[in-house]
């Protein structure tokens, strides 16, 4: 099929304008899908007369809900990432049971205490279900509690199936006892499909409804939010939007669950990370957000939760300053690591342009200026511009032979080109330099899941996270670890979040 440039690039735009959905240049080939099933469906012949219907029709509302359904990936299971969930039990709602326990006690009004939970972005209802089933087994006489959990999503096929609680084995995979047997019931005549029905008093506690999270009202007073794996979807600059709106809508403090692989560095001042046991979730700052920012980068006490920092920028004038000189400036060894973070700061949110245009201008002495060179062909690597990339990784490594992350983001374009056998060689080598580089061995777990090798790769994944253990890295384990999107605790839960899901194929 003929799909025009101008007109995909307006879809795009319609799309990602409704609902926040973007599509990258990788993923437009779905996009291209998805709208020529719709074509189909609705007997259109030229895209341009679907996308006429997609945005001037009366059925224009009800169409992008299809497309929509189409288009996102509805993939769970119950007790997903069972850490957070318990975290929830034994952290958080402990915490808040406590709270509003007082409250309600201060008040005297004859009131039932209440809490508030959103799962935005519930799917097909895994995720509330697990929460009612959480807070019934946590909230002592819950009966006793005015308790409203809401869930919503874009997809309006999910929703439906999220409203029938029919689920099979593949949902039910991570469901133990008590939970199975109390608040599920085997569908008669389905043994060989193995499907379940949730009962009847969970459903009760749950409220579904359709909201898209971009454009929507959100619901008030919320103790906690979970939106696990739906920011991956956005740009940057919308899910920055969104946490804003939480932080909005929520109690103080209230309680942020994210996905494995989301992380709110940069981002936000109005959230910070904690961990329990395995379990990572933010709580809402309360008061002064500059609080947030005045804790040390990459340290946290043994006893009290990670910190996940909000990293400040350099101040406008001085970053002006150094990108209006016409020559390189000199950085002197104090100023290293500011501007350093900047260009993190740049390249998490993807303002790649202003990233190489500090880079452009900035020198420094001896070892250091590796490390420009290394951000520079990051960049480049997530422009697919691999050959640029190479050819500042050879300019590190004239610096520095020994310069291990020029090895392992070779290791990493490697993987991406699938060259599997020089990606392995340039991984090693950089764990020959350094053998708890934590990026490098998550990276050669990677690999040898790619190969098919369970068992090495769930080796690896453990490899990495007992490096992990061995406490704060160095300034340039730190920089790898930003500059590829994670911190210590997300990385963490990324490799236990592949642990979990190679345990169950092997």
């Amino acid at each position: 099929m003929n799909f025009p440039e101008d007109l995909r690039n307006q879809i795009k735009t319609h799309i990602a304008d409704r609902c926040g959905l973007y599509f990258r240049d990788h993923d437009l080939r779905n996009l291209e899908t998805g709208v020529s099933q719709r074509m189909m469906s609705r007997g259109f012949d030229s895209v341009h007369s679907y996308y006429l219907y997609l945005t001037t029709s009366e059925e224009k509302e009800s169409e992008f809900r299809e497309l929509l359904n189409l288009l996102t990936i509805n993939h769970t299971y119950f007790f997903r990432n069972e850490p957070q969930f318990l975290a929830l039990k034994d952290k958080v709602l402990p915490e808040l049971i406590e709270r509003k326990m007082g409250e309600t006690f201060e008040r005297r009004d004859g009131k039932k205490p209440l809490l508030r939970i959103w799962s935005a972005g519930c799917s097909t209802g895994e995720e509330p279900y697990t929460i009612a089933m959480v807070l019934m087994k946590t909230i002592p006489h819950p009966e006793d509690w005015d308790i409203e959990i809401l869930a919503t999503d874009a997809s309006s096929e999910a929703m439906e199936k999220a409203k029938r609680g029919i689920y099979n084995e593949n949902s039910m995979r991570l469901v133990e006892e008590p939970y199975r047997s109390k608040y599920f019931t085997k569908v008669a005549g389905s043994k060989q499909s193995g499907e379940w029905k949730i009962s009847e008093e969970i459903k009760r506690m749950v409220r579904f409804g359709f909201l898209n999270l971009v454009g929507d009202p959100y619901p008030p007073c919320l103790d906690i939010v979970f939106c696990r794996n739906v920011t991956i979807y956005f740009e940057t600059k919308t899910t920055i939007r969104i946490m804003e709106d939480f932080a909005a809508a929520m109690t103080d403090p209230g309680y942020l669950f994210l996905g494995y692989s989301e992380s709110l560095q940069y981002l936000t001042d109005k959230f910070r990370m904690a961990s329990w046991q395995d379990g990572i979730y933010y709580r809402k700052v309360v008061g002064k957000s500059d609080e947030a920012k005045s804790l040390p980068s990459w340290t946290a006490k043994e006893s009290e939760p990670e910190i996940e920092e909000y990293v400040e920028e350099i101040p406008l004038p001085a970053l002006t300053s150094i990108i209006e000189q016409q020559d390189p400036v000199e950085l002197k060894p104090e100023d290293f690591e500011s501007v350093r973070q900047q260009i993190l700061r740049f390249i998490y949110l993807k303002e790649y342009g202003k990233a190489l245009a500090l880079i452009e201008k900035v020198s420094v002495e001896g070892a250091r200026m590796a490390d420009i060179h290394y951000l520079a062909a990051d960049i480049c690597a997530n422009r697919n511009r691999h050959e640029e990339a190479k050819a500042r990784l050879r300019k590190a490594l004239a610096i520095d032979s020994l310069f291990a992350p020029a090895y392992y983001l070779l290791g990493c374009m490697d993987l991406e080109e699938g060259k599997i056998a020089e990606s392995k060689e340039h991984l090693n080598r950089a764990l020959y330099i350094d053998k708890d580089f934590v990026m490098a061995r998550f990276y050669m777990a990677q690999v040898l899941r790619t190969e098919g090798r369970t068992g090495d790769a769930i080796r690896e994944y453990r490899n990495t996270l007992a490096a992990l253990a061995k406490g704060t890295p160095g300034p340039r384990s730190q920089m790898i670890l930003q500059s590829s999107g994670f911190n210590l605790a997300t990385l963490k839960s990324v490799c236990c979040d592949n642990l979990e899901r190679l345990k169950l194929e092997s």
